[in-house]
């Protein structure tokens, strides 16, 4: 396999299908091709550009020789061709870009916050220690670039598993780098990883933060969303409109591993409502940050083999959502009906808050829900609950 292959497929996982874009090839004339990045990973106003090199095992491997590879390869052949990407971002109005559903979009037309520029290579056995402990290249006219192992980008992306907080590490990394050059002499990747999970970002990373790692626990039970979203795009009802899901999987790959925890927790309590036949009222849930709140109605059996169930679904339901929108004065809002055997209906509704007397009418008569509170939910657990 390929590092573009691999890579191709890492983040597919990492990412989902929908946000990673391997096929980047497109044509501002038809008599030119030109290539916008080796990868793309693209989540609504976050593009990651990522460009990479991989050093040919069939070359005779010596120190001297992958020394001239990483500095003929990875710091100045792949930070050009990242120059190039962002050139060609900022002067052609249209770049269509096929991702791993198939499906093409003009990246151009996107109103991009967050930029990351990554280069990932695979070196040989023998290069120096000094080349692999660059992690960055500043270029006069594309910034910071990030320098990254393949082997790092890997854990990095097994550590963290969830699409935002990869993202907010990159960022953070970069935070680090340019604060602390100095000190970071020496400091391998494990160790910023490390220091990202402690949440101390007034302290470099160090020795010190190894130990976070170390006792980060993965319960995947109580936070993993992957296996639900990945799997959306084969429940939507518009066939003819296949994209219909993303602005859904957008709002979840924007949320922070804290969030999933949350949004897990409540979709579990609807489970299990419902296999016990018992009444809840919806759980909800707001995340300032991306300004999209979340409300998770369980709905029993009775409920869905009723003959007012037509009626229900499409108005009662949906009207939770609507309350709860203008409650939490959202402009944005999802929502998921859970049924026996666990069935889940999505929906999405997007457009400004606006005072609307009516649904202040009917939240003053009978308010249907918990009350909401602020709270600050950390994602990260560790063993222990604690480091040394």
């Amino acid at each position: 396999m390929t590092l573009e292959e691999f890579i191709a497929q890492l983040n597919t996982s990492a990412f989902f299908a929908e946000f990673t874009f391997s096929k980047n090839k497109f044509s501002p004339t038809p008599e030119i091709e030109l290539e916008l990045a080796d990868n793309i990973v693209w989540i609504a106003d976050m593009l990651s550009v990522i460009q990479l090199k991989e050093r040919n095992p069939q070359f005779g491997h010596n120190a001297s020789r992958e020394r001239d590879w990483f500095k003929n390869k990875v710091l100045r052949k792949a930070t050009k061709q990242v120059r190039g990407s962002l050139e060609y971002l900022n002067s052609h109005p249209k770049i269509e870009i096929v991702n791993g559903r198939g499906h093409s979009f003009n990246v151009s037309a996107a109103s991009i916050d967050k930029i990351l520029k990554l280069i990932i290579y695979l070196p040989g056995p023998d290069l120096p220690p000094d080349c692999q402990a660059i992690k960055h290249h500043v270029s006069s006219k594309a910034g910071f670039i990030h320098v990254v192992a393949a082997s790092d980008y890997l854990e990095i992306c097994r550590t963290l598993r969830v699409p935002a907080d990869i993202f907010d590490y990159f960022m953070y990394r970069q935070n680090a780098i340019e604060k602390w050059s100095s000190k970071l002499e020496g400091i391998n990747e494990p160790l910023i990883m490390g220091q990202y999970l402690s949440g101390n970002t007034t302290d470099p990373p160090s020795a010190a933060s190894y130990p976070y790692l170390q006792r980060l626990v993965q319960d995947s039970d109580k936070f993993d969303l992957s296996g639900l979203l990945e799997n959306l795009h084969e429940h939507i009802e518009t066939r003819d409109k296949p994209t219909d899901h993303y602005q859904i999987m957008v709002e979840f790959a924007r949320l922070p591993r804290s969030a999933w925890r949350e949004v897990k927790k409540r979709i579990l309590l609807c489970i299990e409502k419902v296999n016990k036949a018992e009444f809840a009222m919806p759980y909800r849930l707001t995340f300032p940050r991306t300004g999209c709140g979340f409300v998770f109605i369980p709905v029993s059996q009775e409920i869905v083999e009723s003959p007012d169930w037509p009626q229900i679904q499409t108005r009662g339901l949906q009207n939770f959502v609507l309350l709860h929108k203008y409650d939490q004065k959202l402009d944005k809002f999802q929502f998921a009906k859970e049924q026996q055997e666990f069935l889940i209906y999505w929906c999405r509704i997007d457009f400004p808050w606006e005072k609307e007397p009516e649904l202040e009418k009917q939240l003053a008569e009978k308010f249907p829900f918990r009350q909401v509170r602020e709270q600050r939910i950390e994602g990260f657990v560790f063993s222990n609950d604690q480091t040394e």
